[in-house]
């Protein structure tokens, strides 16, 4: 083969690969970038807690005259009508 067709070839070669390499890190710098925009769309934006996390516990009482279960702010009992303590 004569040297100007080697050349020729080999610097054909080394042009496609460079254009190749061009272009794969020119996609991914692209990826990357719309990447990070769409992620942050796609995120929602934060959720308020919901109350239950903030309401004060309730302290359950029983009563002692039939056993009922009742929150500490009654004063009569709910089921048999007794005055609570």
């Amino acid at each position: 083969m004569d040297f100007g067709i080697m050349f020729a070839l080999m610097f054909t070669i080394a042009a496609v690969i460079i254009v190749i390499v061009f272009v794969v890190i020119v996609y991914f710098i692209f990826k990357v970038f719309r990447g990070n925009s769409k992620r942050s769309e796609r995120m929602s934006p934060a959720k308020p807690y919901p109350e239950t996390v903030f309401k004060k516990e309730e302290i359950s009482k029983f009563c002692k005259y039939c056993g009922a279960k009742f929150t500490e702010e009654l004063v009569i009992c709910p089921e048999c009508g007794e005055q609570l303590d």
